[in-house]
């Protein structure tokens, strides 16, 4: 599916009937406009001109009946006749005057031109309504599903289709603002899908949230995957574990092995024939592990409840009382590892 691939049509009788009606409308205000600038306003110049001629020839009458009458060639009503002719010319040439900066300025012509405006505005917008009743692909990518039927009615709210963009395929995860600190965009990561847990799949952190989710305390992160496996499909849910420091020749165990106490961090070590709960310095890693100091390479440790009973302990053993009932004591042991963050 190519972007802009029309995917269907709404009914489009009357959105293409208001085009056309939008269209000749501006061609007639266009029409009018282009009347008036090419031939209404060029004859009210051409009219102005005439008057100017005519005021500056009653003007030149005047004047040379005034020196007539002092030199008794003309009578005062021939003197009075050629001012009532200067008089006349000149109220034509003001009004001429008058109706020309009105109709070029803030008159006929003015109101020509905002229809025009007006016209290209809503032929515009007729242009859009038409456009939008083609249900037009955003992006490439596939059609997953098809919602409606042809004849269908249908709202705005109406699903027509389910498309995927084809873009590099990206796991979402949610992970405790604790390990912010530990993420950054470009990290390295490993992906396993839960339908497919044996197939880790290498990924790079490619968006870590600028804001944290106020009710979760969580923050929004994005693993794309290179070289995505076949088998990939929308929704399928995973897990990832990011690269995000290397620490060499550490001690780590499983998170759930270390517990923490008022006085600290401890871990239940067994010496092969009891358990004890020792102090240990703790670094979480992650999610899934942290660092040990104060025990050696090799150290079995128990996972039991740090309010547990110490003689009841033993690897493999049930673990009875109200802290740790029906569980089982699993042990592991301590060993040197390069961690990294995991969610």
């Amino acid at each position: 599916m190519a972007k802009g691939l029309v995917l269907a049509r709404i009914d489009d009788f009357d959105a293409e009937r208001n085009l056309a009606i939008s269209a000749d409308n501006l061609r007639s205000a266009e029409l009018k406009l282009r009347n008036a600038r090419e031939e209404v306003l060029p004859n009210l110049g051409e009219k102005l001109n005439e008057y100017e001629v005519n005021l500056r020839q009653a003007e030149r009458n005047r004047d040379r009946f005034t020196e007539l009458l002092a030199a008794g060639g003309v009578s005062k009503a021939d003197l009075e006749k050629a001012e009532k002719e200067y008089q006349r010319a000149l109220s034509q040439y003001n009004q001429q005057k008058l109706e020309l900066e009105s109709y070029s300025r803030s008159g006929r012509l003015a109101d020509l031109e905002y229809q025009v405006s007006i016209g290209r505005a809503r032929l515009d917008l007729a242009r859009r309504n038409l456009e939008n009743t083609r249900i037009a692909a955003p992006f490439e990518g596939t059609v997953l599903k098809v919602d409606v039927q042809p004849g269908q009615k249908a709202t705005l709210a109406t699903r027509a289709f389910t498309v995927i963009e084809k873009a590099p395929w990206e796991l979402g995860l949610y992970v405790d603002q604790r390990e912010l600190p530990f993420l950054k965009e470009g990290l390295a990561a490993l992906v396993t899908m839960d339908a497919y847990p044996g197939d880790r799949i290498r990924g790079e952190v490619s968006y870590v949230c600028s804001e944290v989710d106020k009710e979760k305390n969580t923050c929004e992160r994005r693993i794309r995957l290179v070289d995505p496996p076949a088998f990939i499909k929308p929704g399928m849910a995973g897990r990832a574990e990011i690269l995000a420091a290397r620490f060499e020749k550490a001690l780590a165990l499983p998170a759930r092995f270390a517990k923490t106490r008022a006085g600290g961090g401890t871990v239940w070590r067994w010496d092969g024939q009891r358990a004890e709960l020792v102090p240990a310095a703790l670094k979480p890693v992650g999610e899934r592990w942290v660092l040990v100091e104060g025990l050696e390479a090799g150290t079995l440790v128990l996972d039991a409840d740090a309010a547990a009973a110490a003689r009841r302990l033993k690897p493999g053993r049930r673990v009875p009382g109200p802290a740790a009932a029906g569980e089982r004591c699993s042990s592991v042991r301590t060993r040197p590892t390069s961690p990294s963050g995991s969610s």
